[in-house]
């Protein structure tokens, strides 16, 4: 993600808290941020809903993650595949998308947005019981975790999403530092805390998402009830 780390609610997120946003990625924007809603090239209607192009897009972007997640490898993944378990020709796909890469570009984005969200309501949790319930939220979505550790093992070659993926964990751990220099106990050590938490938070997403390794998530949990008590 490259917008300059933008916020759409006036505060510092984790995510976006966006139900529904497709990159532009070669106006470094979100499609219509700074356009008249419904003009030709915004990617939604006039009462601001995704266009029919963009659903398309989102739907080949899915089909793209479901070959990931049954075959094991994005490699591997033709845009025939792709084709095929989007139901569309496989020239619809180059009419949406230059390239296998920019589809799973857009997919990446997509896939931390909803990870951050999750994170997102999880710290706005106010009783155990929501809590738990967010926790679930965030490690129940197994299709979404695995595709997040493929993306991991795909940034080691692939400079774009690899910087992606930082500025992404930048994010967490600049958004974390600030709410944790609310609570006196850590007004001196926010930073160190906060690259603490967002190690605990990666390493249980990476372990659930590769071994459904409920100990990770253990582990998360008691970093989270430490730095961010009910």
């Amino acid at each position: 993600m490259n917008w300059d780390r933008l916020s759409l609610t006036g505060a510092p997120p984790f995510g976006y808290n966006l139900i529904y946003i497709v990159i532009d990625r070669q106006q470094k924007r979100p499609p219509g941020l700074g356009k008249p809603t419904g003009s030709a090239d915004t990617g939604v209607d006039f009462m601001g809903r995704p266009s029919i192009a963009e659903q398309r897009r989102i739907e080949i972007g899915r089909a793209l993650q479901a070959c990931v997640i049954n075959t094991g490898s994005y490699r591997l993944t033709t845009v025939k595949d792709i084709a095929q378990q989007a139901n569309v020709a496989p020239g619809l796909i180059h009419h949406y998308f230059e390239s296998k890469d920019e589809i799973l570009m857009m997919m990446e984005d997509l896939c931390l947005i909803d990870l951050g969200n999750a994170l997102e309501e999880l710290l706005r949790a106010r009783t155990p019981a929501e809590r738990q319930a967010r926790l679930d939220d965030l490690f129940g979505n197994h299709d979404n975790l695995i595709f997040f550790f493929s993306l991991y093992f795909l940034s080691i070659s692939m400079p774009e999403l690899k910087k992606s993926i930082e500025d992404w964990k930048e994010e967490l751990r600049l958004s974390t530092a600030l709410r944790l220099k609310k609570d006196p106990r850590f007004v001196d050590t926010a930073e160190l805390a906060a690259d603490r938490f967002v190690c605990a938070l990666l390493c249980a997403l990476l372990q659930s998402s590769a071994i459904v390794d409920k100990q990770a998530r253990v582990i998360f949990e008691e970093a989270l009830t430490a730095y961010f008590p009910l």
